[in-house]
């Protein structure tokens, strides 16, 4: 069976071609019996749910209608209230996302490698932006794929772990020194004050003397310490 779209002056609505007003019987796509006059509408699709039964192929399709009629209208109103939301929630915003992310993951690559591959000027300026505005992070992350570079080239071993793990295991104190470390301040050497006692992530047995980059060969470090030490 085919629904046919009408509008109204309400949000438009899917109503079934053989619905009667009168309640009559009739079998929807899985020929399953429906008695209810307003099976086809929004109405249809909430009656429902009050049930709390199984929502049938035509009130489906006029909850998906009526939901994307809703959000057309509403779209900046919902978007602040989502964006908000996620303010709120940040943990339970990521545990959402990871959680999305490992049932759609090869989706969701496909979808940025065509929107990359459909916008590549924008995508490039959006990360020239991103790298001036994030002059830290960017060093980071260019020291620790130095760090896998330096010890794949050796073969000394090397494996995926993060700052956070680290942390965790090893705690928040300089194992050179003993003494705390300042997260407020600046991880890269050189730049701000106090970078001194910033965090640097230190390989117990240097990479050039074979040691490998790895969580059971690093540890929490200040800046300096780390320097300090060198190769030793």
């Amino acid at each position: 069976m085919i629904a046919t779209l009408r509008k109204l002056n309400a949000p438009a609505v899917l109503i079934h071609p053989e619905a009667g007003t009168n309640g009559s019987s009739y079998m929807d796509d899985n020929n399953t019996p429906i008695s209810d006059k307003r099976c086809g509408t929004f109405a249809g699709f909430r009656a429902h749910q009050t049930r709390k039964e199984p929502i049938c192929d035509l009130c489906a399709e006029a909850g998906k209608a009526y939901r994307k009629n809703y959000y057309a209208k509403n779209q900046e109103t919902l978007k602040a209230q989502k964006s908000k939301w996620r303010e709120n929630n940040p943990d339970r915003d990521k545990e959402i996302y990871k959680k999305w992310y490992e049932n759609h993951s090869d989706k969701k690559r496909l979808q940025a490698q065509e929107w990359y591959e459909k916008n590549y000027d924008v995508a490039q300026s959006n990360k020239k932006k991103w790298a001036s505005q994030n002059i830290e992070k960017v060093r980071q992350m260019g020291a620790s794929t130095a760090r896998r570079r330096r010890a794949k080239k050796k073969q000394n071993g090397v494996e995926k772990y993060t700052v956070e793990q680290v942390l965790m295991l090893y705690g928040t104190n300089c194992h050179i020194c003993q003494k705390p470390i300042d997260f407020n301040v600046s991880k890269v050497a050189g730049i701000g004050d106090n970078w001194q006692n910033g965090l640097h992530i230190d390989h117990v047995v240097a990479i050039v003397n074979g040691g490998s980059d790895t969580l059971d060969n690093v540890r929490p470090s200040h800046a300096l310490c780390n320097l300090k030490k060198g190769a030793k």
